[in-house]
């Protein structure tokens, strides 16, 4: 998985902001190869994109655009945008 706000690559094993092993993590599937996941803990989401869904070059500032609705439904439900 890489992350949509910084080029960096995401285990699904935990958070990697709250940097805990085994959180509470909530997943919601978007469409194509986007996902939204949601850390109880620490109150965080970050958006990925899986790369083995994905062919070719990924262009990370275009998909954060075209990802605004994910954005805007963690942030209605109470998370904030991560900062790892």
């Amino acid at each position: 998985m890489l992350s949509l706000r910084y080029p960096m690559e995401y285990a699904r094993t935990g958070c990697p902001i709250a940097r805990r092993r085994h959180p509470d993590l909530g997943y919601y599937p978007g469409k194509r190869a986007l996902r939204l996941y949601t850390c109880e803990s620490c109150k965080r989401y970050l958006k990925t994109l899986d790369l083995r869904e994905v062919g070719g070059q990924v262009c990370l500032p275009a998909e954060r655009v075209l990802t605004l609705g994910m954005d805007a439904a963690a942030l209605q439900a109470g998370y904030q945008a991560s900062k790892a």
